[in-house]
């Protein structure tokens, strides 16, 4: 059977339902052999039998077509639970399969047939009773190690890992990369590929430098940002195993840099051009220079997602750090240029007289103009974030318009900032509603 057969049975066990028809045939026993009845679902087949005469319990399928050959992949389903197995002269069955087989309400069996797997159920009615004449007769199956899957991943090379997991590795990338894994696996919920320390635990993982295979392959993630030599992993998050492995190594990062002026007035936008590390998880902020590489600045931090981002000043003046931040696991500040930032100047806004829910134009000739700038209609008494008479968003390149409130009076337009969690308010004139 094939590596990509392997990777489906898994998956098909858990999407299996657990109804069972209420009325079928029993399993009966005697001695050391027990018969299941045909099959209630799934490939028709007239049933199937457990032997335990010597050496490990045995079960063959009656009526597959084409017959199991040994060495076979099968995975066995009860309710859900996956056990993986082998065909050994006969599908041998771990011994912790028989617990829930004597409890459970749905057995699925899953086995290989002319480059498929087809999926044949059948019932539990009287699996209980038949399973102690079993345990009776012959005490509790054997484990046989040689008849399931390895029980560790592959260490590098081509050869594929548990249940034909495969990684496409790089040798090497330099910390902060944008990394490409080409993998295959069976794609359950919650797995994951992502790099790792080496000699790490199965449920060890760096921020930024992993991707749920839900997400699709290959896998986009960025390097540590710490040179060393790591781990590629493709992990099994409901079995909290690590199926495959290949070594990588992590250089050290490219040369960053970024181009900003000295000075920038607060609240503003500021543009900026940068070259470096391109992963996903790096980016740029403005913070004290005093402040550890760990900083998150809310409101004053952007992702690298094109080669000109723009970032918003903070309000306060004084000295601050633009910093680029290598952030896959430890956060590293790869380049870092001084700025100051002073008060902003005052947004002239237009003193207009408007009609009740007419839509009007307003000049921002000096505005920042930068993206989630806003103009509020307000009453003089509301606070900044007050805008009981609406708002609308800055155009960015173009005119502002909005629409009056319905209520006549005497308002008042604001342009307004958000500046983290808070609100400022750069500009405002009167605004008479007729």
């Amino acid at each position: 059977m094939t590596r990509l057969l392997k990777r489906s049975l898994l998956l098909s066990v858990l999407l299996a339902g657990i109804a069972t028809p209420a009325l079928a045939a029993g399993w009966t026993a005697g001695g050391n052999s027990a018969i299941i009845p045909a099959s209630i679902d799934g490939a028709k087949l007239d049933g199937a039998g457990i032997s335990c005469a010597s050496g490990p319990w045995l079960m063959t399928l009656t009526g597959a077509d084409p017959a199991l050959t040994d060495g076979a992949t099968v995975a066995l389903g009860v309710d859900g639970t996956v056990f993986l197995t082998r065909h050994r002269g006969g599908i041998v069955i771990p011994p912790g399969i028989i617990a829930p087989l004597k409890s459970g309400k749905r057995f699925s069996v899953f086995y290989p047939a002319d480059d498929r797997t087809l999926e044949t159920v059948f019932p539990l009615k009287g699996s209980s009773k038949a399973l102690d004449t079993l345990l009776e007769a012959c005490g509790a199956p054997q484990a046989v190690t040689a008849d399931a899957e390895d029980s560790s991943p592959s260490g590098g090379g081509d050869e594929p890992g548990l249940m034909g997991t495969t990684l496409k590795v790089p040798e090497q990338v330099s910390a902060g990369a944008h990394v490409v894994i080409g993998y295959t696996g069976p794609n359950l919920p919650g797995d994951w590929v992502g790099i790792t320390k080496e000699r790490s635990n199965e449920n060890a993982f760096i921020n930024g430098a992993f991707e749920y295979t839900r997400d699709g392959a290959p896998a986009r993630m960025t390097a540590p940002s710490t040179p060393g030599t790591y781990e590629v992993r493709y992990v099994a998050y409901e079995q909290k195993k690590i199926l495959h492995a290949k070594q990588i190594t992590v250089t050290e990062p490219a040369t960053a840099s970024m181009e900003t002026p000295a000075t920038a007035f607060g609240g503003h936008g500021l543009e900026i051009k940068y070259s470096g590390p391109d992963g996903g998880a790096n980016f740029i902020q403005i913070v004290k220079p005093s402040e550890p590489a760990n900083k998150y600045a809310s409101g004053h931090q952007s992702n690298l997602v094109s080669s000109i981002i723009r970032l918003r000043m903070p309000m306060e003046p004084g000295g601050y750090e633009i910093r680029y931040v290598l952030g896959a696991g430890e956060k590293t500040v790869v380049a870092r240029n001084p700025i100051t930032i002073s008060a902003p100047p005052p947004v002239k806004m237009p003193t207009l007289e408007v009609e009740a829910r007419k839509r009007f134009a307003i000049d921002l000739a000096d505005a920042p103009r930068f993206h989630g700038d806003y103009i509020y209609i307000a009453r003089k008494d509301e606070p900044p974030k007050g805008h009981s008479g609406g708002l609308t968003s800055v155009s960015t390149d173009g005119e502002t318009t909005m629409s009056a409130p319905k209520e006549p009076g005497e308002w008042e337009l604001r342009y307004v900032v958000q500046v983290a969690s808070d609100y400022h308010i750069l500009g405002h004139a009167p605004l008479t509603v007729k």
